[in-house]
Order: C-alpha cells, then structure tokens, then sequence
C-alpha cells in the first residue's frame, strides 16, 4: 500500500485505509480455522476457539475504526496478554493455588508490564491519543477473555 501510495507509512495512521488490510488479516484468520477444524481433541477445540475469536474481533475493530482511532497496537497486545492468562487458568487449575498463581503470574506480569510502554510510546509519537490506547488495551484485555471463557466452556463445553 506504501508503494502504490495508498498508505503514508506501514503504521497506516489514516483510519480510513485501514479496512483493506484487516479484512486480508480476517481472511488469514478464517483459513487457519478450517486448517485448525480439520484435527481433532480438546486441545484443538482450545485452538479454535482461539482462532475464532481473532476474525471477530477484529470485524469488531473495523467498525469501530470505522468512527473512530481506536489503538490497534494495543489492542493486539493485550489481547496476548488476555489470551496468555486464560491459557495459564485454564492449564493449571488442577495444581494447588499457590503454584497456579505463581505460574501464572510469572508468565503474564512481564506482558503486563509492557502495556503502559506501549501506551506511553503510541502517544509520545502522536499516533494515538491517551483514550485511544487506553480503549485499545481496555478491549484486548477483556473482550477476548470473556469470548474464550464463552467458547471454552460453554459452547465447546470443555470444563
């Protein structure tokens, strides 16, 4: 887009060009879903509804960028970081809570720590404002956990 002049940087700041790339992104998403459906076992259906949740989120994030900026960046991290965390519930709910804590805490507190670096830095360029980033990071931390908690268990019926 860059060389056709359709976008002035990679980070497409203009909110009006960015549809074309994150419908590619939900298109990416959807072939991996098939390719994910195709196997079989909880940890797949784990996978998929994984995978599930990142094409309509980002629709999610297209109708919203539709109106207004909303932090992409920091929707995408927190959305690991949301992800991660429900990995480490869900993985190590059966060990004593003190060790469950522990793990999880050790694997989410550094991502964590990267979400206001991250805001602060998407700022500092001008890139977004202070509410952008924090819509984009409040969406990514809980919108795919609350889907994931859904789809785990109450659709795939995994508990």
């Amino acid at each position: 887009m860059v060389r056709e002049g359709r976008a002035e940087s990679v980070e497409i700041r203009d909110r009006t060009r960015r549809r074309f790339p994150l419908l590619v992104a939900v298109g990416s998403y959807l072939v991996g879903i098939v390719a994910l459906g195709a196997s079989t076992g909880t940890a797949t259906a784990v996978l998929v509804a994984f995978a599930l949740i990142y094409p309509v989120n980002t629709l999610i994030l297209i109708a919203i960028t539709h109106w207004w900026k909303i932090s992409i960046h920091m929707a995408g991290l927190a959305a690991f970081v949301s992800g991660l965390l429900f990995v480490s519930l869900v993985a190590w709910r059966d060990l004593p809570a003190d060790w469950e804590a522990a793990l999880t805490l050790a694997t989410t507190a550094p991502l964590m720590l990267l979400l206001p670096v991250l805001m602060w830095a998407r700022v500092k360029i001008r890139a977004h404002t202070v509410g952008q980033v924090v819509a984009g990071a409040a969406f990514g931390l809980f919108v795919p956990l609350a889907e994931l908690y859904l789809l785990t268990y109450t659709i795939l019926d995994l508990a």
